[in-house]
């Protein structure tokens, strides 16, 4: 959820030992659709080495069993020619169209694994490797005679910048000529001119052709169909539609003329990518089984895929994850949605809401009755809370650290009005926020989070992590605490991983470039999966199926609720609009818990004192905060007593994705409390489908 330095080792392999096995490198793993195969038994501990040398025979799975599986990227470089290339471990194949209709692996050799890249076809016989993580390209030229091991397939001619968009950049060529570069987060393009005669100095310069398109956002294919003509296509509909962009003018927007064709296709689905191949042959690749069906291709038809079929035939080495997998969990849990919001303590919203005697620590869980009430007063307050206007921007508390020590006094919660610390104490600190009894129609108030609450469980014991800013929080996030030591910012993450076991995950900002803070991307292996997104492509992500197993979303300050940012109805307004859109999803409400909570009390008020300091790291926890679970998982009008805080989440995270094993970071991880308390029981058992405790 945070940049991560982390890097798999390189695994050497002996080309002595692989090049004895270069005969059988284009075998197909099975024969062709419908002929059975006989695969021999599986052979126990396969070391390193030999799933190596067996994965070029395209044996790997038969003879030693299941392996890793990877994201893979198929790149067509014209001529019957395409390229493969596992990023994660650096093989990269040439595949080539045979008199029989079939493609074999001509050759292969490997670069060092790298993470966050991806290829496009720039025609005549050139590629772009594009960085996700930092903006650099390399324009390579492809040997398609090449042969056998280790040569040199792909050749770097030149390496150059392009400029880095932290929620990620996507390319297709539109001619010999010219690429479209655009931003799946927003739709926004650029077209690049393909100069050949300066390939050594300025290869890709920027023409006058730009604008935006909303087809050109996440969960839309596109494919290069020759003679500026490109394929749109939605796997998750089957929808397609066929563009000629318009070059001819001065510049400005390309798409001036509507899709010159249009339909849609039953029998794909998002397993499955399109690619032009050669001039009159078009290729339709299964990721999931490997399967290549080859067809004929008119330009002039306006069905790319109505041609004649050539040929279908399974390569096993050929398989890959798709984009977005659902990895194995621990749990039914498939998929959380972290909402942090910031600057709001939990007896400024729920203390008025509570009804159990301040101080009175209910072990009841049943709704309002069973969590406290904030008390009546506070030293120097005698007047009692001061109540929100969450319509109009707020007063703005001192919130340094400092200022909360001072104000927690030790525990004793009585110095948020008094404290005369830096004026730290301020009798607005002491605030409460009610539901409006008639609300106008298009405001927003307490009462949304107050019918949550009604809805799925309420956590009356998460605590800031640290009494410090949301920037310093939110590394308890990352890595369930300060760094590996929890003494430097540095250490593992938990994108890191994630990232080993191929989950998904992905973080919504306000802008990625802006709230990344200069910092690189996540490690991804997926170079087309962008981890770093903007919020405006969040409820866009939801309707086309492209949220992360792991998602969490920042809202941008003026949505956030952070005092003095904004106008704290317009954040309530954004949570409910992505909790509502979740929770109607046909794909995501069955299978996805909703978590909404808060990374600093924002200096207002609260009277539980926080518990000690944790073992880990002798770091001193800040005051309450909210925190509420909702969804299908959730308990419904629950009330959780169990001391929670953000690496409470990332521990649900370790434990529901990385295999049931919780503290991989060394850090709170170990002793955090998990979101058993807020989550259903299994009907079958009657026991929690997450672990309570630490």
């Amino acid at each position: 959820m945070s940049p991560s330095a982390a890097v798999p080792s390189r695994r050497i392999i002996s080309a002595v030992a692989l090049a004895t096995t270069l005969a059988a490198c284009g075998a197909p793993a099975s024969a062709p659709a419908g002929t059975p195969a006989q695969l021999a038994a599986p052979v126990a501990g396969c070391s390193d080495l030999t799933r190596a040398v067996l994965r070029y025979e395209q044996d790997e799975k038969q003879l030693c069993g299941s392996a890793d599986e990877w994201w893979q990227q198929l790149i067509p470089v014209g001529g019957g020619h395409f390229l493969s290339w596992v990023i994660r471990t650096g093989e990269v194949r040439m595949w080539s169209l045979g008199a029989d209709g079939t493609f074999s692996a001509t050759a292969t050799t490997y670069w060092p694994p790298q993470s966050n890249h991806v290829l496009a076809n720039l025609g005549g016989a050139r590629v772009l490797r594009y960085d996700q993580r930092y903006g650099s390209a390399e324009l390579m030229t492809v040997n398609v005679d090449a042969q056998g091991l280790g040569d040199p397939v792909p050749e770097r001619l030149d390496e150059f910048s392009l400029g880095r968009e932290l929620s990620g950049r996507a390319f297709v060529t539109i001619d010999d000529t010219h690429l479209l570069s655009w931003m799946p987060d927003t739709g926004a393009y650029q077209v690049l001119f393909i100069d050949r005669a300066h390939e050594q100095t300025n290869p890709l310069p920027a023409t006058s052709f730009s604008g935006s398109l909303d087809a050109l956002r996440r969960g839309h294919d596109w494919v290069a169909l020759g003679a500026g003509r490109l394929l749109e296509w939605v796997p998750l509909t089957g929808a397609y539609r066929v563009w000629k962009l318009d070059l001819s003018g001065a510049g400005g927007d390309a798409f001036v003329d509507a899709p010159v064709a249009s339909g849609r296709w039953s029998d794909l689905t998002v397993d499955h990518q399109i690619l032009l191949v050669d001039t009159d042959k078009i290729l339709v690749w299964n990721r999931s089984t490997g399967e290549l069906a080859l067809r004929k291709y008119d330009a002039t038809a306006p069905d790319p895929l109505s041609g004649a079929p050539i040929s279908r035939i399974v390569f096993e080495s050929l398989t890959s994850l798709p984009h977005g997998w659902g990895p194995p969990t621990t749990s039914a849990i498939k998929r959380v949605v972290l909402i942090l919001q910031d600057g709001r303590s939990f007896d400024s919203y729920f203390g008025r809401r509570c009804q159990a005697a301040p101080g009175s620590a209910p072990t009841c869980t049943d709704g309002p009755a069973c969590c406290e009430a904030m008390p009546a007063t506070t030293p120097g307050a005698n007047d009692g809370c001061r109540v929100i206007d969450l319509q109009t921007s707020d007063f703005v508390p001192n919130t340094t650290s400092d200022c909360l020590a001072d104000e927690i006094d030790g525990g004793r919660m009585d110095r948020f009005v008094t404290s005369s610390l830096m004026s730290c104490g301020d009798p607005r600190n002491f605030a409460c926020a009610m539901p409006v009894a008639a609300p106008n129609a298009a405001d927003v108030d307490v009462g949304v989070y107050h019918a949550f609450a009604d809805q799925g469980a309420l956590a009356d014991r998460f605590f800031q992590s640290f009494r410090g800013s949301a920037e310093v929080n939110f590394l308890f996030l990352a890595r369930a605490g300060l760094g590996a030591s929890v003494a430097s910012e540095g250490g593992e993450e938990i994108t890191s991983q994630l990232t080993e076991k191929n989950v998904p995950f992905a973080l919504y900002l306000g802008d990625p470039d802006q709230d990344a803070g200069g910092h690189v991307p996540p490690i991804y292996y997926d170079g087309e999966w962008a981890p770093l997104r903007s919020v405006s492509a969040l409820l866009h992500d939801v309707d086309y199926q492209q949220l992360a197993p792991v998602t969490a979303v920042i809202a941008p300050p003026p949505l956030s609720e952070r005092p003095g940012v904004g106008v704290a109805a317009d954040g309530i307004r954004f949570v409910q609009s992505v909790v509502a859109s979740v929770l109607a999803s046909p794909t995501y409400k069955d299978d996805t818990l909703v978590l909404v909570g808060y990374f600093t009390g924002g200096g207002f008020y609260d009277h539980v004192a926080p518990p000690p300091p944790s073992a880990v790291d002798h770091v001193p926890y800040g005051p309450r905060v909210p925190l509420l679970a909702l969804g299908p998982f959730a308990r419904a009008n629950v009330v959780s007593h169990v001391p929670l805080e953000l690496s409470s989440i990332t521990k649900f995270v370790e434990w529901n994705w990385l295999g049931g094993v919780v503290g991989q970071l060394r850090g709170r991880d170990v002793t955090a409390n998990n979101l058993g308390s807020l989550v259903v029981d299994d009907p079958k058992t009657g026991q929690p489908i997450v672990p309570t405790g630490p």
